[in-house]
């Protein structure tokens, strides 16, 4: 199971989540941290307690996959 994020943050936020998305029989949070010219963007899968993290460009057009598995 996966999903694919391409997270945009407005100009002066440095931080944003979304909390307990529920799909994919999961329920998990997607967060999303400015680190000066990229972005750290965390999965936590709540049912695991699993968190992978992926960084990427700021305003980066690539999409992120996560894996879900339980």
């Amino acid at each position: 199971r996966s999903f694919t994020v391409s997270p945009r943050l407005a100009d002066g936020w440095d931080d944003m989540a979304v909390r307990h998305v529920r799909a994919f029989e999961s329920d998990f949070d997607v967060e999303v941290h400015r680190k000066g010219a990229k972005m750290e963007i965390t999965v936590v899968n709540h049912a695991t307690g699993k968190r992978q993290t992926r960084t990427v460009p700021v305003n980066a057009t690539t999409n992120v996959p996560f894996s879900l598995t339980r």
